[in-house]
């Protein structure tokens, strides 16, 4: 019976409170989130919304996967980034660049500290 609870069970509590903890996590963070101010625009946008994305995306070190035109708006996947640096990403996208997100999908991965992301973002003129 120790077998199992040693190399069954106790892992699996384990990891179930490791999960756990992750998602009271990004829940924290997404209330922060939500108390940031909308958007600090910059007085000029020298550069279209799909530049600021991938150039900040760049500086971040994140790779963005795909970028879809959605009208004014601009959809943007990422594959298997840190979760601190998508959102420090996404921090600077609304302070410095002028880009306000409407829509985020951030998916957990077995990585400890890696998602995936969808986001939907526009110009916050």
């Amino acid at each position: 019976m120790s077998v199992l609870w040693a190399q069954v069970w106790q892992p699996a509590l384990t990891s179930k409170r490791d999960s756990y903890a992750q998602l009271t996590k990004i829940d924290a963070i997404e209330g922060l989130l939500h108390s940031l101010p909308i958007s600090v625009v910059p007085q000029e946008m020298p550069e279209p919304l799909r530049l600021r994305v991938t150039g900040t995306a760049s500086e971040a070190g994140l790779e963005i996967r795909r970028l879809d035109p959605q009208g004014a708006a601009l959809s943007v996947s990422l594959d298997k980034v840190p979760f601190a640096a998508l959102i420090s990403w996404v921090e600077t996208l609304s302070t410095t660049a002028g880009v306000r997100v409407l829509a985020a999908e951030i998916g957990r991965l077995p990585e400890p500290g890696q998602v995936t992301a969808r986001l939907l973002l526009e110009n916050s003129l």
